[in-house]
Parts: C-alpha cells; structure tokens; sequence
C-alpha cells in the first residue's frame, strides 16, 4: 500500500490522519496483505458439499367453498350487517387528552 492509495481510501472514509497515524496504517495493512498472500497460495480445492434437495410445497390458489367463509365468520367474534368486527387493538384516547 502507498501514500496515494491511502488518501484515495481516507477521502472515501472522508477521515483525516497524522502522518504518524498514516505510517501506522500502512505498516498494518501490508501485514493483512501479507496474509492474504499466504492464503492466495493454499492450493485450490472444491468444496466437498453434501447436497440435499427440499421439497416445497407448490402454493396453489384455490377457491373458497360458502362453507369455508361461512366457518369463518361463524368462528368471528363479533359481525355488523355481514361485516367482521374486530376490536381496536388501542383502545381510544377521550377527546380533549
């Protein structure tokens, strides 16, 4: 890593570094590289994966029988001329609070 390439990361970071701060930085980052070099040489071998199929179910619309929605709104609460009522999840603040 050099000087320019460490302006070029700091403005995208948009920090400000020492001149020590900078030399500590680069000193750091050639070690990192260094590691990853070491890695880069490690011979390359595919990944030994067991692989599994899932089965999903296929979501399929399907129509709704008079008795399913009847079930339905029998199981309801509370009804209003055909309509489900459901209660307020919060209950209602007195005017004027």
């Amino acid at each position: 890593m050099d000087e320019t390439s460490l302006q070029w990361i700091c403005s995208l970071a948009q920090i400000e570094l020492s001149p020590n701060e900078k030399k500590s930085l680069i000193r750091d980052v050639e070690k990192l590289l260094e590691h990853f070099s070491v890695l880069s040489e490690l011979p390359k071998k595919k990944p030994d994966f067991q692989t599994r199929r899932i089965f999903l179910r296929e979501d399929i619309a399907r129509q709704a029988s008079m008795d399913m929605i009847s079930g339905i709104k029998n199981n309801f609460p509370d009804q209003n001329r055909g309509m489900l009522k459901i209660s307020a999840l919060q209950p209602e603040a007195p005017i004027g609070e």
